[in-house]
């Protein structure tokens, strides 16, 4: 009987132990568990920059041009119309009692030359200054254009190849009812407007002149 009893004691003794070793190896297990979760929260932590934070994003790599000339703005044509020629303008206009609603003065621009029968090639051949004067607002059907020639243009051959060429449809929406185009000794005159304002400019051209020093108009009126 009493081997009995000792053997149920150490049998219970047993049992506690192994309950506690149990607990122990749990414990255990449960430290690495949470040691090995620490270290991945950490590495991708690392690898994904978003889980850091609020770590400044770094400044984008400025990489200079290696041809900076593409860079550059192309120069813009000077359009102001010189003295010489605004005034010239302004005395035809009062002489043939030429009036505009908000006139304004431009030297010839390359994408214009066109609308006067000039290229690029012909203009730089042959003109030294340009002015147009025309309205403001739009649309318009009045344009008044005097070039000034070189000492060596053909002016005649230059005032038929506007005259032929000029384009009194450029407003568009609107049309020029009649071309006129004259020339003296250093300038050829061009306008496209109604009749009557051309051959009023036409003779304002002459008395500026003198009659004898401008050449027969070109005219023909412009069909709808």
């Amino acid at each position: 009987m009493r081997d009995k009893s000792i053997r149920n004691k150490i049998i219970k003794i047993g049992g506690f132990g192994m309950k506690k070793f149990l607990v122990l190896v749990l414990a255990v297990v449960f430290c690495f568990c949470l040691v090995g979760c620490n270290n991945n929260n950490n590495e991708e932590g690392q690898e994904n920059p978003e889980n850091q934070g609020d770590s400044p994003t770094p400044p984008p790599i400025f990489v200079p041009d290696n041809n900076p000339e593409e860079n550059e703005n192309p120069e813009e044509e000077d359009l102001t119309a010189s003295e010489e020629l605004s005034s010239l303008v302004a005395e035809l206009n009062q002489s043939a009692n030429v009036e505009i609603n908000a006139p304004f003065d431009s030297k010839l621009a390359t994408y214009s030359y066109d609308s006067y029968g000039l290229t690029k090639e012909t203009y730089d051949a042959n003109v030294v200054d340009s002015i147009m004067n025309e309205s403001m607002m739009s649309p318009s059907d009045h344009s008044l254009c005097i070039v000034k020639v070189n000492s060596d243009a053909d002016k005649a051959t230059l005032t038929n190849q506007m005259f032929e060429n000029c384009n009194p449809r450029k407003w568009v929406c609107m049309s020029a009812k009649y071309v006129l185009a004259a020339y003296t000794d250093d300038y050829v005159m061009l306008v496209m407007s109604t009749e009557e304002k051309c051959n009023n400019l036409y003779k304002a051209f002459q008395d500026k002149f003198g009659a004898d020093k401008v050449s027969e108009a070109l005219t023909k009126s412009i069909s709808e």
